[in-house]
């Protein structure tokens, strides 16, 4: 069976490959698989090429920055679109209530997080917000930021994501796109489906599944 540093080793070859032919797409998401974090192959692939077909202004957010794996997803493929930054990765870094364990036994996922854009080159694109969803949201609408892609990807609870979509989805302009973690139907976190089917559903269309996260588009032009 091989071992963690093998399956690196082995992912580091294919990205120089990768790059070395040319094909980018491919190399950054091969880097995106070595990175420590919850984010499979398949959702990260469809925020990847979603982030990078935007088109049109706005401003691209996450809710849930963990270690910083989404992040530097989202940065990569901003990179290749030729948007400019800023990725606004939103996070207090310690832990949703699921990995209140998690944090609890290895501490606050800060440091690795600055850790793992510094090294991904990224650390110009990012601007961390170390603080709450609600807060953040607030923060963004007194500096007039508007999204058209967003990553939801916080607390799992229902009560908490009808709270993050009411909350975002008055700063997301007209058309643009919210990936939603952990949405399918009988998953492991029903109050995320049950949170999209009342708040989001009716004001938006699917695109998309990568895993269990669902691609939506909010109407309009």
């Amino acid at each position: 069976m091989p071992t963690r540093r093998s399956s690196r080793l082995f992912l580091a070859a294919g990205q120089k490959l990768s790059r070395w032919v040319g094909w980018n797409r491919e190399a950054d998401l091969l880097y995106v698989r070595g990175l420590d974090g919850f984010l499979t192959r398949r959702k990260a692939e469809l925020i990847y090429d979603a982030v990078r077909g935007l088109q049109g202004p706005g401003a691209v957010a996450e809710v849930g920055s963990w270690k910083g794996k989404s992040t530097v997803a989202l940065s990569l493929a901003l990179q290749r679109a030729g948007r400019k930054g800023p990725i606004y990765a939103i996070d207090h870094h310690e832990g949703s209530e699921e990995h209140r364990e998690i944090v609890a036994s290895e501490g606050s996922t800060w440091p690795t997080f600055l850790a793992t854009i510094e090294a991904a080159g990224i650390a110009d694109l990012v601007h961390p917000l170390r603080m709450g969803s609600l807060e953040s949201a607030r923060w963004l609408s007194e500096h007039g930021i508007k999204l058209r892609f967003l990553f939801l990807d916080g607390a799992h609870d229902e009560q908490s994501v009808r709270a993050d979509l009411e909350a975002f989805i008055p700063l997301m302009l007209p058309g643009a796109y919210i990936a939603l973690d952990d949405a399918e139907t009988g998953g492991p976190h029903p109050g995320v489906h049950r949170a999209y089917r009342t708040v989001l559903e009716p004001l938006c269309e699917e695109v998309a599944w990568g895993g269990a996260v669902l691609l939506v588009r909010l109407r309009g032009s």
